[in-house]
């Protein structure tokens, strides 16, 4: 039965199968209405308390910050648990890194709810409504190039046999590669000795034992590595990691 239709949000109670399904037709635009829906959705599941719910996320676009992750996990993830769910199930969103703003919110929280992502709605049902876990057997991953669309972006295939780290491992390399476009800049304006030196530090070395590596004094290697930290603007260790994951040898 359907219980509620908000602005962007509308839920479903399956009665028999003790689930909530929660369809997004019109994905919110800013947090505030998102918030408002998912108050909404936390006031209904105190209510009627079901054990199981689905989200159907195909049309949610929105990117969860971790501020808002976090008021999730309070405001919504922690009532719920304590109303009774016992699983969450997503089928992703056609935006790929939406989703992966969702996972985060989870992730990231360390969340009491542990959700599971599907991409198709059938198999988020069959998850929520068996006992036994439905695991897929283990096929070799295979990755298909199929050309370009109309607007120039790559289509390719990709297995599907663990969502999540699929969708997380596209967005890491979507990060870096973003890092690299904004950041090369600053890693060509090191000399070459620069580079050398970044790189020995990468590889755990200390200052002293640069400087006996590369036959310069210890006052030369420290001179080096104030020039690249001001170069590259590293003002943390994950800053400097970040540099070193993007511009390896």
């Amino acid at each position: 039965m359907k219980i509620y239709k908000g602005k962007y949000l509308a839920i479903t109670y399956e009665v028999q199968n003790s689930l909530f399904i929660q369809y997004w037709y019109n994905s919110p635009d800013c947090i505030n209405d998102f918030k408002k829906e998912m108050l909404a959705y936390t006031l209904f599941y105190e209510e009627f308390r079901p054990m199981y719910t689905l989200w159907l996320q195909q049309k949610f676009t929105l990117h969860l910050d971790q501020t808002i992750q976090m008021w999730i996990e309070e405001m919504v993830n922690k009532p719920c648990y304590t109303y009774g769910n016992k699983k969450c199930a997503f089928v992703v969103s056609k935006d790929i890194l939406a989703h992966v703003s969702v996972i985060n919110s989870f992730e990231k929280t360390k969340s009491c709810i542990v959700p599971k992502h599907f991409t198709t709605e059938q198999e988020a049902r069959q998850w929520l409504t068996n006992s036994v876990e439905n695991t897929r057997g283990y096929k070799k991953s295979k990755i298909i190039y199929e050309g370009v669309d109309q607007e120039g972006n790559m289509i390719i295939k990709l297995p599907c046999q663990n969502i999540k780290s699929t969708l997380k491992f596209l967005n890491e390399s979507i990060e870096q590669e973003q890092f690299i476009l904004e950041n090369e800049y600053k890693y060509h304006l090191l000399t070459q000795r620069e580079k050398q030196i970044l790189s020995l530090i990468a590889e755990g070395k200390k200052h002293q034992q640069i400087a006996e590596k590369l036959f310069i004094s210890l006052h030369t290697v420290r001179t080096h590595w104030k020039n690249t930290k001001a170069k590259l603007k590293i003002q943390n260790k994950s800053n400097f990691l970040a540099f070193l994951k993007a511009f390896k040898n």
